[in-house]
This record gives structure tokens, sequence and C-alpha cells, in this order.
């Protein structure tokens, strides 16, 4: 039985989540999927002696697979299995697949490396770096590839009331510093603490979901319906 009938904001492509997606028509939920940022990608060259590439983000994997000349020469890391999909989609398969805290997350990235081994972040200019400050400066280097904008929001969404979910800082960021109330209105929720971070510096509150996956975002969705 649904005792809400509460609107949900996701602050991704409409494309994202179809399982979510799916369990909110099937129980008559108004939805809505809007991304508050947009991407530039950047030209970059992977420095030498790379071993392993980090993607942090599954929105930057085609640019930087189609800008590589030989992917499979690298050792590929990911966040998460949904991650780990779209990479293998794109026809490279991880050797890495992080899970967890960033402190946890690094670690067992630690522990993968050879001696000598080198990983390069491809990052936003955003980027909270998150992963990279857990590690030994000597075992990284990074490149900003890709830009993000702000995207000016709608109207309805400046007065958005209900319950909104943030996959990313800049998401968020762009978001609150947009609504009319600064989302004291609306129930906030964070896939992942550096986003939940985010979120606590505008003085509110999140509840943050267990992990990265669609089903576990999807099971934070069910308590709030049920």
């Amino acid at each position: 039985m649904f005792a809400s009938k509460t609107p949900i904001l996701f602050s991704v492509d409409e494309h994202k989540y179809p399982e979510i997606q799916a369990f909110l028509k099937q129980h008559s939920i108004p939805f809505y999927f809007k991304s508050f940022i947009q991407l530039t990608f950047l030209p970059f060259t992977i420095p030498e002696k790379t071993s392993w590439v980090f993607v942090s983000s599954p929105n930057v994997m085609p640019h930087i697979l189609r800008c590589t000349k030989n992917p499979l020469e690298y050792k590929w890391g990911v966040v998460g299995q949904s991650s780990a999909r779209r990479l293998e989609a794109l026809g490279v398969k991880p050797s890495f697949i992080g899970s967890g805290s960033t402190e946890l997350l690094a670690n067992e990235l630690s522990t993968k490396l050879n001696g000598g081994d080198k990983i390069w972040f491809p990052i936003s200019n955003l980027s909270k770096r998150s992963v990279q400050k857990k590690l030994n400066t000597s075992v990284f280097e990074e490149s900003v590839v890709y830009l993000n904008h702000t995207v000016v929001l709608d109207e309805a969404f400046k007065t958005f009331k209900g319950n909104v979910f943030f996959t990313s800082p800049s998401n968020a960021k762009n978001f609150l510093e947009q609504h009319v109330n600064k989302a004291t209105d609306c129930s906030l929720f964070a896939i992942g603490k550096t986003t939940k971070d985010e979120i606590v510096k505008f003085g509110l509150s999140a509840t943050c979901s267990s992990g990265y996956e669609p089903t576990q975002i999807l099971e934070l969705v069910k308590t709030l319906y049920t």
C-alpha cells in the first residue's frame, strides 16, 4: 500500500535508472528526471607511463574511449557495478570495481597496484578529488577532460516541492543555489557521501543511499512510498 504520492526528482538525464522509473510508473508516483549540469569535453593526452585509467563518471566514458588510441593497453577502474556495465558496453572490461566509502575504495585500489604503476584520473573542473586525496601523490596523475556548466532551472524546478535525489555534488550545488526556498521544503537524498557533503554545506540534511547501484537506490525510494 503506497501511503504517499509525493513527487520525486532525480538529478539525472531521463534515460537513466530504468528500473526505478518502472517502479514509479507502476505505482503512479509523479517523477522527474533532469540533470542540472551540462558537459563540455576537452582534448587530452594520457600521461606517459600510465598503467591504470580510473573513470569516476559514466558520462565521460564515451569521450575517454573515443580519444584513447589503444584502450586495452591500460587497466581500467570504475565505481560501482552500473559504471562497470557501462564501460563493458563500450568494449572495455574493468580491472577494478570500487564500492563502499572513499577511503575503502582508495585502499582497495592501492592493493591492485604493482611497483611503478601509475593511475591517471580524467576529471572535471569541479571534481572533489575524493579518491585522489586518499592516495599517495606519487602513484597518480590527473587531467581536466570535461567542464561542468550550470543549467538555469526552469520555474517548475525552482519551486519544486517533494523528494529530490542528487547524483553528484555539481547537480546538488546548482539546484540548491537556484531553488527559491533553498530546498527547505524538500526532502533531500544523496547518492554517495561526497554528494551528501555538498548538501550539508548549504546547512541542509540529506539521507545517503547505501550504495551507487540502481537496486540500492531503488530500495531507498521504496521506503518513501510504503
